[in-house]
């Protein structure tokens, strides 16, 4: 005797490992005017993660502080599983007075990968004296991140709302010579994503508008999801001469929904054949979301045919089964049930089924004088064809 024993292996529990960038070590904060304050980050991926093990990096402090005053990353970056959207570091400086010495300190963030032990990672951060004239500095709201689209109706469509990045450029010192100190920023994503409100500036110094202008980002849902990035290059202008820096937010798309169409649609289906024979049938199942897995059963009179395991993005599956008729003049009845991965009513899809058994319509038989008169007939035309023909 044969078995079949079905064995399902869980996914292993591994924390995911981190990697840094730029990675630990010297950092140079960007330049700008005496008293500004300078930001910058460190990128934060995680890979090679599985399950629901967690890896962390807290507890974020300068030390060794020397000529600039120093802001710390705060809270905890908390990474699971086989999630790979990157998230960031944020931290900043205030610029020294212009000619003092740069101001430095060690950046220490703690590691903890799964259950493992804390390991310091660290970076030297150089906080460079202040520009004694400088273009307007740029703050981003919300900062420097990862932002996450949900998931749009079907592939193509428009996912819904869109975020939006307010954008103030503020600051500067200008000494009233020469090319006028601005800052412009433009903003770009990549492929997948759509960005409206750009470019914002030039600002001059003194501006007082707050904010200066917002950038919107949207994505369109496809079958998978999506990750890419927005760059905003603020570019600075101080003396005619042009620092260009910039400023990065991951971005996440969520794949399509599942969006399943039935034909015929779910609900009563009626077919009839000869008595005691199984009739033909077929449902099909479209769908312009993502792929969903399918499954069907059946039950009373009707058998399913060979039901394929997917409903591919933007393609169909169709569902083959027979119904067996009973006695001429009566009605058997039969079920299919299918489930997919649409979260509306197309998830499960139920189609009652009612064969009628109808009967062939006898042909009267032709007697013995109804065969004379076809020949007759037969003649006839034959005689008035060959008279016609004649004349």
């Amino acid at each position: 005797m044969n078995q079949v024993i079905t064995l399902n292996c869980p996914a292993a529990n591994v924390a995911p490992a981190l990697a840094y960038a730029p990675a630990p070590g010297p950092i140079t904060m960007p330049t700008v005017g005496q008293g500004q304050t300078a930001n910058s980050s460190i990128a934060v991926t995680p890979s090679l993660g599985s399950g629901t093990s967690t890896s962390t990096v807290s507890a974020c402090a300068f030390s060794a502080i020397v000529g600039a005053t120093f802001t710390a990353p705060a809270g905890t970056l908390t990474f699971t599983g086989s999630g790979t959207s990157a998230q960031n570091l944020n931290f900043s400086c205030v610029a020294p007075t212009n000619g003092s010495p740069d101001g430095t300190a060690t950046l220490t963030c703690s590691e903890t990968i799964g259950a493992g032990p804390i390991t310091p990672r660290a970076w030297a951060v150089t906080c460079p004296d202040g520009l004694p004239v400088a273009a307007p500095n740029v703050t981003y709201t919300p900062a420097a991140g990862p932002i996450t689209f949900p998931a749009g109706a079907s592939v193509g469509a428009s996912v819904p709302g869109s975020t939006t990045i307010a954008v103030d450029i503020s600051g500067g010192a200008d000494n009233g010579t020469g090319a006028a100190e601005q800052t412009t920023v433009s903003c770009s994503a990549t492929a997948g994503f759509t960005v409206s409100g750009s470019p914002i500036g030039p600002v001059l110094v003194g501006d007082v508008t707050n904010p200066n202008g917002t950038v919107s980002v949207s994505c369109a849902a496809a079958a998978s999801a999506q990750a890419g990035t927005l760059t905003c290059n603020a570019a600075q202008s101080v003396d005619g001469v042009v620092t260009t820096t910039p400023t990065t937010f991951a971005l996440n798309c969520a794949a399509a929904e599942v969006n399943i169409s039935s034909a015929p649609p779910a609900g009563p289906i009626s077919i009839a054949g000869a008595p005691l024979t199984n009739i033909a049938g077929s449902i099909v199942l479209s769908n312009s979301g993502s792929d969903s897995t399918l499954g069907c059963i059946a039950s009373g009179a009707v058998t399913l045919g060979a039901v394929p395991g997917t409903v591919p993005s933007a393609g169909s599956a169709t569902v083959p089964y027979t119904c067996l008729t009973g006695a001429s003049g009566t009605s058997t009845n039969g079920q299919i049930v299918c489930t997919t991965q649409d979260l509306g009513a197309e998830g499960t899809l139920t189609y009652d089924i009612t064969c009628a058994a109808v009967s062939d319509v006898p042909v009267p038989a032709i007697n013995n004088f109804g065969k004379l008169l076809m020949v007759v007939l037969v003649i006839g035309l034959g005689l008035v064809g060959l008279g016609a023909r004649r004349q």
